[in-house]
């Protein structure tokens, strides 16, 4: 019998006047795209999931255990967000993907082989390490921010729009690493209007522009 491992429970949220419940059970490998109009709470959803935004009401569970019991500092390296406009903090990349582990919270070490190996893997410049986060374009700091989160490990990636700013062969080279963090047991949860970039992933859908959404 298969393990549910990330679930929402009748999460209720709201994004302007709209109010939202939705309920869904993830397992490993599983892939979640959340649709629906523009304004009617994908994002917000993704920032209620990684516990930025409070609910409502209802109840988020990893391993079958209450989001109440993790801290939410541990809970977003659990639950990761990729962000439309990611942060980048004063520095070099390398800077700014060390600052994640540079902390008495970090549960892994900064690995920069592995770094380097993701970099080139999301298609960004030999040197990369080195250049000055704040010169990045915004296509290139998404990448980077998925960078810093996948090695931090985490069971769950919230990606809003992940490709959207990128051309066809940068986005060729993201949707390819998430779906290796997919195959690898990972579960994604996807804000993505492209469906042609992302055709390569088998998933399922939560739509929000039904008034309730149940999966």
């Amino acid at each position: 019998m298969s393990v549910t491992r990330f679930e929402a429970r009748q999460l209720r949220f709201a994004i302007g006047s709209i109010r939202r419940e939705v309920s869904f059970g993830l397992e490993s490998g599983d892939v979640l795209q959340v649709t629906g109009p523009s304004g009617h709470g994908k994002s917000t959803l993704l920032r209620v999931l990684c516990r930025l935004t409070a609910a409502e009401s209802g109840q988020l569970l990893l391993d079958g255990g209450p989001a109440s019991g993790i801290p939410a500092w541990r809970w977003r390296r659990r639950v990761a967000y990729l962000a439309q406009r990611p942060v980048m903090l004063p520095g070099t990349v390398g800077e700014n993907l060390a600052a994640a582990f540079d902390t008495s919270r970090a549960e892994a070490r900064y690995d920069e082989p592995l770094a380097r190996r993701l970099l080139a893997e999301l298609a960004l410049p030999d040197g990369a390490l080195d250049k000055d986060a704040r010169l990045l374009s915004g296509g290139e700091a998404q990448r980077v921010a998925l960078c810093r989160l996948l090695l931090m490990q985490p069971q769950v990636l919230l990606a809003d729009e992940p490709a959207a700013a990128l051309d066809d062969e940068s986005a060729a080279a993201l949707v390819n690493v998430l779906g290796g963090f997919v195959r690898d047991g990972g579960m994604l949860v996807l804000v993505a209007h492209d469906e042609r970039r992302w055709s390569a992933l088998s998933r399922e859908r939560l739509d929000l522009s039904e008034p309730e959404h149940r999966r």
